[in-house]
């Protein structure tokens, strides 16, 4: 039985959000992309109880919330069990500040280094 892991793309730019979406279903069998938004506040409106293995996230989403406080409010409510956070730039200090606790692991990772 091969395990799949549900992951929820959150990305503002359409054709990054089309590229990541359509790279992880392509490249990695194991992953399943269960839905896609351009915003946090899409997801929350559209999908309030959609829960995932994975939240794979942009950190800038524009106006609104930002990819790093919708992670962390689905990791306390425990909708997702591991964060990916995505930026043009190099933040990996937030990391820091990610909680420990509560079974949700989170990784960091810049934009130009997806393609590795």
């Amino acid at each position: 039985m091969n395990a799949v892991l549900d992951t929820i793309v959150v990305e503002d730019e359409p054709l990054y959000r089309e590229l990541l979406c359509t790279g992880l279903m392509s490249q990695l069998p194991g992953i399943r992309v269960a839905a896609a938004f351009a915003t946090a506040e899409q997801l929350l409106e559209m999908a309030p109880d959609l829960r995932a293995d994975v939240l794979l996230t942009d950190i800038d989403l524009g106006d609104g919330e930002d990819g790093y406080a919708l992670a962390m409010r689905l990791a306390s409510a425990r909708r997702v069990r591991g964060v990916v956070l995505l930026s043009n730039f190099a933040m990996p200090a937030l990391l820091a500040d990610a909680p420990t606790t509560g079974g949700v692991g989170w990784a960091y990772l810049l934009k130009t280094s997806v393609s590795d």
